[in-house]
């Protein structure tokens, strides 16, 4: 059985029950990486910063796409 990468952050199981937890933990992790985003946009932008920007950008959607 293969997962996909939501599958595997989130849980088979988990992401397709949506317990109130469960909507309330990413709901909280995505608004802290969306700060993150925002703290390191005036930020040097050198090549980490832009591979983090991009990691923290697909993990956002992922979040949504769960939700």
């Amino acid at each position: 059985m293969e997962l996909s990468t939501a599958e595997i952050l989130f849980g088979p199981k988990l992401s397709t029950r949506k317990a109130p937890a469960f909507v309330k933990k990413w709901t909280r992790e995505k608004e802290n990486w969306q700060r993150v985003l925002l703290s390191i946009k005036d930020a040097e932008q050198t090549p980490e910063i832009e591979e983090k920007r991009a990691e923290l950008l697909a993990l956002i959607q992922l979040v949504e796409g769960v939700l």
